[in-house]
C-alpha cells in the first residue's frame, strides 16, 4: 500500500470515527499512530518511535513529549498531541512545544489534534522553535501541494537539510497564499486602496470604495482555483459554478438519466452568482457547459433514490418554508446532484447570499463562506454566534475553523420538529441580519 493510499484510508477513518474520540489517548491510538505509520516508521520499534519521550527543561524535570521519532539514536521529530476540537494555536500549547524543542536535537516539532497538523522548525532563530508553522493542514481537506511536502517526512526520504530548506520557501509561499485568500473573502481597507490606485482611482469616495471592495471579492473569487489554492488530494465535486466546492472522500454515484426529466441539456450558465448582483446573475455569460436542469420534481426523485422517503418529507417542509421566507429560491445545475438554494438579498437589493443549500444526496450546506460577505457577518464573533446557534441542533457539530467555509450535515439531523424549528429560527435570524445590511 503506497503513501497516498494510507493517507486516504486514514482520512476516511477520521471522517467516520471522530465523533467517538473523547480522550487524548484515543486520539493518539486512532489517528496519530496511523499517521506516523503512514510515513513509514515502525511504531512498535523503540529505535524509531519513543512514546512519552523525556524532555527535561531546566528545573522542570520529567517533562515528556507525546512522541519522539528517532534516527540513529537521536530524536528527529517531536510530536505533541491534543484532542480533536482543541485549538492548536493557543499560546499554552505552543509554549509547551517550544520548551520541548529547545532541549532536544530535533529540528522538527509537530502539534496535532489528530485531524489538524502544525509543523514547526527554527527558521527565525537557531534552536528556537518558530511561533508560526511552516506547514499546516487538515487530514479531512488535504491538498496536493501539502501531500508533496509530507513526502519529505517519510522515513526513506527524511533529510533534515532538504526539509528545512523547503520549509523556508514554503513559509513565505503559504503566508502569501493565506493573505490573498483572506483578501478574496474580506478585502481590507489598505488592500482596497491599493487596488483602487492600480486601476486608476486615486481618491475614491466611500461609495466607490465599497464598490471596489465588492468587485475585488468577486473578481478574486472568479479566478481559476489553481491561482489561489491547489487541487485536492480527494475528489472535489463542483456541481455548479454558483455553489461552493465541497470535498468528499468518494465520488458521488452518477444517476442514470433513464427519465426524460433527468436528461442532460446544454445551457448557458453565469460565471459566478453566490455574491453577484441579481441582474448579473440572471444574464447568460459566455461560458457554456453541459449540465443538468433541476426542478423540484427531479430533486425529490433523486433524493428519494439516494436517501428514501424520510429525507424527502424533511426536504419538502424545508422547501415550503424557503418559499415563504426567501428572497429567491433557485435550483442548481449540477451534473450529478441537485441543489436548492435559500437566497437573501441585502437592503439595497443588489447582492444575493445563498445562506444554505439543500442537496439531493441528502445533505444541507450552511454557507458561512457566502454570509461572510454581508456586513453583519463580517465580524468573526457574529459567525461564531451563528455556529453556536446551528450547533443547538442535535447531531450538528460545526467547528470554528469552518466558519469561513461551507460545512455540511445530513438532512436527517432535521427529522424532529424541535430540530427543524431551531433550523428555521436560525436562518430567519440570518436573513433578517443580511437584509438590514
Amino acid at each position: 500500500m503506497d503513501f497516498l493510499e494510507k493517507i486516504r484510508i486514514l482520512s476516511e477513518r477520521i471522517q467516520e470515527t471522530q465523533k467517538h474520540i473523547q480522550t487524548e489517548e484515543a486520539t493518539k491510538q486512532a489517528f496519530v499512530i496511523p499517521f506516523i505509520s503512514a510515513l513509514g516508521f515502525d511504531v512498535h520499534d523503540p529505535r524509531e518511535l519513543i512514546p512519552e519521550f523525556t524532555a527535561d527543561v531546566g528545573t522542570k524535570k520529567g517533562e515528556k513529549v507525546d512522541y519522539a521519532v528517532m534516527k540513529s539514536g537521536q530524536p528527529i521529530m517531536l510530536i505533541e498531541c491534543k484532542m480533536p476540537g482543541v485549538h492548536l494555536d493557543d499560546k499554552s500549547n505552543l509554549d509547551q512545544l517550544i520548551r520541548y524543542f529547545g532541549v532536544t536535537k530535533a529540528r522538527i516539532a509537530v502539534l496535532t489534534n489528530g485531524i489538524l497538523y502544525r509543523f514547526f522548525t527554527d527558521l527565525d532563530a537557531p534552536n528556537l522553535m518558530d511561533q508560526k508553522p511552516f506547514l499546516a493542514f487538515s487530514l479531512l481537506d488535504i491538498q496536493n501541494d501539502v501531500l508533496t511536502e509530507l513526502e519529505r517526512f517519510r522515513k526513506d526520504r527524511f533529510d533534515i537539510n532538504q526539509i528545512v530548506s523547503a520549509a523556508a520557501e514554503l513559509k513565505y509561499t503559504q503566508a502569501i497564499k493565506s493573505f490573498l485568500t483572506e483578501q478574496s473573502k474580506s478585502p481590507s481597507n489598505k488592500f482596497v486602496q491599493f487596488i483602487a490606485t492600480q486601476i486608476g482611482t486615486e481618491k475614491p469616495t466611500s461609495r466607490v470604495m465599497q464598490q471596489i471592495r465588492d468587485a475585488t471579492r468577486r473578481a478574486m473569487g472568479q479566478l481559476p482555483n489553481s491561482q489561489l489554492s491547489d487541487s485536492k488530494l480527494f475528489i472535489k465535486i463542483n456541481n455548479d459554478q454558483n455553489e461552493p466546492q465541497r470535498t468528499f472522500q468518494a465520488a458521488t454515484p452518477i444517476a442514470t438519466p433513464s427519465s426524460p426529466q433527468l436528461s442532460n441539456q446544454s445551457i448557458k450558465l453565469p460565471v459566478s452568482c453566490h455574491e453577484e448582483t441579481i441582474d448579473t446573475c440572471n444574464k447568460k455569460r459566455k461560458q457554456i457547459r453541459t449540465m443538468r436542469k433541476w426542478d423540484e420534481d427531479t430533486f425529490i426523485l433523486d433524493l428519494t433514490k439516494n436517501k428514501g422517503q424520510e429525507s424527502v418529507v424533511i426536504a419538502k417542509r424545508i422547501v415550503e418554508w424557503m418559499r415563504n421566507n426567501a428572497d429567491s429560491v433557485s435550483f442548481g445545475n449540477g451534473r450529478n446532484t441537485g441543489s436548492i438554494k435559500f437566497g437573501v438579498t441585502n437592503n439595497d437589493k443588489q447582492i444575493i447570499h445563498n445562506v444554505f443549500i439543500l442537496y439531493s444526496e441528502g445533505s444541507v450546506t450552511t454557507s458561512f463562506g457566502s454570509v461572510i460577505g454581508a456586513n453583519y457577518f463580517r465580524d468573526r464573533e457574529k459567525r461564531i454566534e451563528l455556529m453556536h446557534q446551528i450547533n443547538k441542533i442535535d447531531g450538528v457539530n460545526i467547528r470554528e475553523n469552518e466558519i469561513e467555509k461551507y460545512p455540511t450535515f445530513p438532512i436527517v439531523a432535521l427529522q424532529s420538529n424541535e430540530s427543524l424549528q431551531i433550523f428555521f429560527s436560525v436562518f430567519s435570524w440570518v436573513a433578517d441580519k443580511i437584509r438590514i445590511g
